[in-house]
């Protein structure tokens, strides 16, 4: 088989060879490009430090991919040169198979760039085909063809220069490789589900009482504590109060928002807020306290500056509604395209299902990107304060 493969490349037309090496360079060349300008804003402007050492393999393989490019055009310009074969009649092509399987320094150290470089763009590429699966078919198919030509690269070039080099150098690319398909494994399977999950411990209580008129101002104390190892992210919060009377029937008397959107909860850091709740019924006997907060981890979900928009609240008019954009990293854009999150908040009893706060993840790829790390918690409250 091997036989037939290479009287199969010398017997091919001159041009044929050419136009390979050439499909070759430009393959390296995109590769380069994408991976020094995605681990270059990753490293520089990082939304995580998970996206910050994606980013630094990235840059170093595309610095590898550049290399190998480089390396390219002294092989191209000794297989075209015909100088010291005047009368051989081999064509350009054939040459070129001959630097690529002769032996020597001259034609080994660039191979072994080229063959480094095709390493490193299969990397390159095989990320983005995964990330890209599901939101964009264009990539999938380019980088998938780079893919594919990279491979067939590595498989002719690789075991030419196998023999030439050193244990240590062999132990230290072989290394490289697998630390980096185990961080890309261990950030999937390990350090995003253990960092999802997160719990908000929640703590009401009723303080003073006074009246004004024939209505109570009741003082009520909330207390939301992260009890996770990580910060959140506040997305969305409502509490709604109800009036409770002796035969259980019950009514709204206000909804209010405890916790400012996008505000940080620290592990173990208590975050306390105290509001007023106006009862203008006597036969009211107890409170009851509805609590609905939507988070999610900051390692996991950067939000930017949010937009008003009522696009999301149509069914409730008098509410709000806000458009937030997703920051995220280079390779995340590159692969999955724009991320946006909505946030609803509607205080209107007379809606369904109202009141309600709502989180939504705006696009698809959104959608499958962060739908696991977006937290939903609820908690229920009936305090009594007597005859007061």
């Amino acid at each position: 088989m091997r036989a037939m493969r290479r009287n199969f490349l010398t017997q091919a037309p001159e041009g044929l060879a050419i136009l390979l090496a050439l499909a070759v360079a430009l393959g390296l060349s995109v590769n380069a490009a994408v991976a020094l300008w995605i681990g270059f804003h990753d490293v520089l402007w990082p939304v995580g430090l998970s996206a910050q050492l994606v980013g630094l393999f990235y840059f170093a393989a595309g610095v590898v991919s550049l290399a190998g490019l480089v390396a390219i055009f002294p092989l191209l310009g000794k297989a075209l040169d015909p100088t010291g074969q005047p009368n051989s009649g081999r064509a350009g092509h054939s040459r070129l198979l001959a630097l690529i399987t002769q032996d020597g320094d001259s034609s080994i150290r660039p191979l072994a760039f080229v063959a480094a470089a095709a390493v490193a763009g299969l990397y390159v590429d095989l990320i983005i085909v995964f990330y890209s699966l599901h939101y964009r078919t264009r990539n999938v198919w380019m980088f998938s063809a780079l893919a594919l030509l990279c491979a067939c690269v590595a498989s002719v070039a690789l075991p030419r220069i196998w023999k030439y080099l050193g244990k240590g150098l062999k132990a230290v690319g072989i290394s490289l490789t697998v630390l980096a398909s185990v961080v890309h494994f261990w950030y999937q399977s390990v350090y995003v589900p253990e960092n999802t999950l997160s719990g908000i411990y929640y703590d009401l209580t009723l303080g003073s009482m006074v009246r004004s008129g024939s209505d109570r101002l009741v003082s009520v104390d909330l207390t939301m504590e992260d009890e996770s190892s990580v910060s959140v992210r506040t997305l969305e919060s409502m509490v709604v109060v109800s009036g409770i009377y002796p035969t259980l029937k019950s009514r709204i008397l206000g909804t209010l928002k405890p916790i400012y959107d996008n505000s940080l909860l620290f592990p173990n850091a208590a975050y306390s807020s105290v509001f007023l709740v106006s009862v203008p019924d006597p036969g009211i006997e107890a409170l009851h306290f509805e609590i609905m907060l939507d988070y999610a981890r900051t390692t996991g979900l950067t939000l930017g500056n949010p937009v008003s928009t009522q696009e999301h609240l149509r069914s409730c008019p008098g509410g709000k509604s806000f458009e937030w954009p997703i920051e995220e990293s280079e390779l995340r854009s590159f692969t999955e395209g724009a991320q946006v999150l909505y946030s609803d908040w509607c205080a209107d009893s007379k809606v369904p299902g109202g009141p309600f706060v709502h989180v939504e993840l705006g696009t698809p790829a959104t959608t499958r990107a962060f739908e696991s790390q977006v937290n939903a918690s609820s908690r229920d409250y009936t305090l009594s304060f007597g005859g007061n």
